[in-house]
């Protein structure tokens, strides 16, 4: 078992790839289907049909299914891709993060995937980031406490 007093949880997808969805599909429609076409036409400009998803890059690159009611669902496809490369890469977006514990204010939003790195080795006070944990700051703000002056007895008139 872990405090939330001393514990630092961090959940993240830490990066992208280069993924889209690139057609329309109806709902419940699996996305390794091709584009609807009831919503718009979903050929390419040489008439080919082409995926709900589709790869910015990777081996996938000028690969056009000759039958796609039976090869979109096979396991081994290679997706259709931009630019021709031996495996797909990391993409840039933003990543969603979330935090629990001590520093996760550090984690509220929306960041660039590089930040998170960056602010885990601040939390856990790794390298350039020692001199902030040098003196120990608690996580909450204790309550002040107040001296009420001395009460007077009711005076009935």
């Amino acid at each position: 078992m872990t405090s939330s007093d001393d514990t630092l949880v961090v959940v993240s997808a830490d990066h992208s790839h280069a993924f889209s969805f690139g057609g329309y599909s109806h709902r419940g429609q699996s996305i390794l289907s091709i584009a609807n076409q009831s919503y718009y036409d979903s050929t390419d400009s040489n008439g080919h049909y082409y995926t709900v998803v589709s790869y910015g890059n990777g081996p996938g690159h000028k690969s056009v299914p000759q039958n796609y009611t039976d090869e979109y669902f096979d396991v081994d496809r290679v997706y259709e891709s931009v630019f021709p490369l031996d495996s797909e890469t990391h993409g840039g977006e933003d990543v969603q993060i979330f935090a629990s514990g001590p520093m996760s204010h550090l984690f509220t939003g929306t960041h660039e995937q590089t930040y998170i790195a960056h602010a885990m080795a601040y939390a856990a006070c790794i390298g350039q980031n020692k001199a902030h944990c040098s003196t120990r700051r608690d996580t909450t703000t204790p309550l002040p406490t107040y001296q009420l002056p001395p009460t007077q007895p009711a005076v009935i008139i």
